[in-house]
C-alpha cells in the first residue's frame, strides 16, 4: 500500500470511530453559554493544536461569540523551538487565563491538546474549575496513556487531563505521536490531529446551531466577507462583540 492510501485510510478510519454522542453533549453545553449571554473560550495547548483556535474564530458560518485565547508562546509562529522549551512551564496557563480579563462564570472553554498530559492545560482546567466555567477537552486518551507517569513533561499530579474534573472529554483518537503512516525507514509521518481536531470542531459548531435552532434561539454566525451584505452584517457583530471578544 503506498503511503498515500496509508493515510487517507488512516483519516476515514479516525473519522468513523469519533463520537457522535459527544459531539451532540458539548453542542448542548455550548448552546446553554450562548442562550444565556454567555462566550465560547477555546484554546489549543500545544505548539500544533493551537490551530484549533484560529479554526473556530472569524470565519464565514463560524459562532460569532467564540473568543479565542492566543498565545504566540503555545505556537510555532513565533519561534518552534521556544513554543516547546516552555510547553511545560509553570504558571504559564493560570498568566494565560488571568490576561483576558473577559471570561465569566457560566462561559464554556474548550481546550485542545492532542498530548494530554502537560502543565499548561492542567493549569488552565484548574483555573476555569475554580472560575465555574463548563470545561470541554478535546484530546487523545490512548496517546496520553501511551506516556510514561513519570515522563517530565507531565504536571505535577501526574494525570492525565482526561481524567480530571471536566464537564465532557472528546476523545480525538490521535494516534501517539500524531503520525499516521509508518516508513520504510522504520520512520513514521502523515500527522493526523489538525484533520482531526478541524472536523470535531466543525461537528460541535453544527451541534450547537442545531441545539439552538431546536430552542427556537437566535444564532449569531458569521456572514459571508465577499459581499456588502454579509460585511455589513459582520461590521455589526464586530461593534457588538469588540469589548468582550479581544481579538476582534
Amino acid at each position: 500500500m503506498s503511503y498515500i492510501e496509508a493515510y487517507k485510510n488512516s483519516i476515514n478510519k479516525l473519522i468513523s470511530e469519533l463520537s457522535d454522542r459527544q459531539y451532540k453533549e458539548a453542542g448542548e453545553i455550548l448552546a446553554d453559554t450562548i442562550e444565556h449571554g454567555g462566550l465560547v473560550h477555546i484554546v489549543g495547548t500545544g505548539i500544533h493544536s493551537s490551530m484549533s483556535a484560529e479554526d473556530m474564530f472569524f470565519r464565514t458560518g463560524a459562532l460569532v461569540g467564540v473568543n479565542p485565547l492566543f498565545d504566540p508562546t503555545l505556537s510555532v509562529t513565533h519561534s518552534a523551538a521556544k513554543a516547546f522549551y516552555m510547553k511545560n512551564a509553570p504558571d504559564l496557563g493560570t498568566f494565560l487565563m488571568e490576561y483576558y480579563r473577559n471570561i465569566s462564570a457560566g462561559d464554556a472553554i474548550i481546550i485542545v491538546d492532542n498530548e494530554g498530559i502537560g502543565t499548561i492545560p492542567y493549569e488552565i482546567i484548574k483555573w476555569s474549575s475554580e472560575k465555574k466555567l463548563r470545561i470541554i477537552v478535546v484530546t487523545s486518551i490512548d496517546y496520553a496513556n501511551s506516556i510514561d507517569k513519570e515522563n517530565c513533561y507531565r504536571n505535577p499530579e501526574r494525570i492525565n487531563i482526561a481524567d480530571m474534573d471536566v464537564s465532557l472529554v472528546i476523545d480525538n483518537k490521535v494516534p501517539v505521536n500524531d503520525t499516521a503512516v509508518i516508513l520504510s525507514n522504520g520512520m513514521q509521518s502523515g500527522w493526523i490531529s489538525t484533520i482531526g481536531n478541524s472536523f470535531i470542531l466543525n461537528m460541535v459548531t453544527l451541534s450547537t446551531i442545531e441545539c439552538l435552532e431546536d430552542r427556537g434561539i437566535k444564532c449569531d454566525l458569521w456572514h459571508d466577507f465577499i459581499t456588502a451584505e454579509g460585511c455589513n452584517r459582520n461590521e455589526s457583530f464586530i461593534e457588538e462583540y469588540y469589548e468582550r471578544i479581544r481579538h476582534i
